[in-house]
């Protein structure tokens, strides 16, 4: 039995270092509502027309870099349960490039022979993709990104993206179906970085002005249980699947002494419960999964039925 303990006891010292190790040198990001929370102001050349662009920041507190970061804007009710939105917008970062082109565009033929041409703003969707990624160093200066701008006398506001350079409606970057009506809404930003969990958060937008510059902006407090599961849930979960392997180190060694029936319901309850606990590590709406859930709920309704069939007979 010590030779048992031991293997267990060094398991778990080992997966308790990796944890430690990883959660020390990983990337962790914030995101914040700059100081000002002023927004952006742009005079259109009408020289009337004025358009604000709304900011939030993206810092990286870790030790190492998030790599590939791209951000997803998701738009719900006040309360956070029907999407008013129906897109899932992916993000612009500030320093990403403008899909627009400045070029000489002919639009003139002389008499001569010669042609007039004239810079001309083109659109390039190409460029899009470049503006989407970004590398989100640690110890360095706040990412911005732009979740949605606001026209001057107008009750309604628009989710913003690279794509709005090319989806926009006149006056520009107006894109109909991400228009936000007059109202509160609830924001969901998440950002994805490479070999690593999403982070999300939520902001209640208050549009309720015509003013460009009058949409409130705050972060909304995630509860207490849900913001120590989100930290803490993964550790859990390495504990009770080293308790799942040690059970089935000490299963094997009693194998002989163990009915073949029993075996079977211990092994299935076994599977069934560390891969149920796995899931909400996960995104549900995988395929793999929602079919990983089926079979671990059928493995556990399996055990339970070869028991009953154990204490009948």
């Amino acid at each position: 039995m010590n030779w048992l303990l031991s293997i267990l006891g060094g398991l778990l010292a080992s997966l308790i270092a990796i944890i430690f190790w990883e959660k020390f040198k990983k990337p962790s990001l914030v995101i914040e509502i700059p100081n000002s929370n002023n927004p952006s102001i742009q005079t259109l050349p009408d020289g009337t027309t004025k358009r604000a662009f709304y900011h939030l920041l993206i810092r990286n507190t870790g030790r190492s870099t998030a790599y590939n970061c791209k951000i997803f804007l998701r738009f719900f009710d006040e309360k956070g349960g029907n999407p008013v939105i129906g897109d899932v917008i992916n993000g612009k970062w500030d320093r990403g490039p403008e899909p627009i082109i400045e070029s000489l565009v002919p639009f003139q033929v002389l008499q001569d022979g010669s042609v007039n041409s004239r810079l001309m703003e083109t659109r390039q969707g190409f460029l899009i993709p470049f503006a989407e990624v970004l590398d989100i160093h640690h110890n360095v200066p706040a990412e911005g990104f732009c979740p949605f701008i606001k026209y001057d006398n107008e009750s309604e506001c628009y989710a913003f993206s690279g794509w709005s350079y090319l989806r926009g409606q006149a006056p520009g970057h107006k894109v109909l179906e991400w228009k936000l009506n007059h109202g509160k809404y609830l924001m969901e930003v998440e950002l994805v970085y490479a070999g690593k969990r999403p982070h999300k958060e939520r902001f209640l937008v208050d549009n309720k002005t015509t003013k460009a510059d009058g949409v409130k902006l705050q972060k909304t407090q995630e509860p207490g249980f849900t913001k120590q599961w989100r930290k803490y849930g993964p550790l859990v979960f390495i504990i009770v699947a080293t308790i799942n392997v040690g059970l089935v180190i000490y299963f094997v060694t009693q194998l002989g002494r163990v009915p073949l029936s029993e075996r079977a319901a211990f092994v299935t309850q076994i599977i069934a419960g560390t891969i149920a606990l796995a899931i909400p590590f996960f995104a549900t709406a995988k395929m793999w999964v929602k079919i990983a859930l089926v079979t671990a709920i059928e493995l556990f309704i399996a055990g339970i039925f070869i028991q009953a069939i154990n204490l009948v007979g």
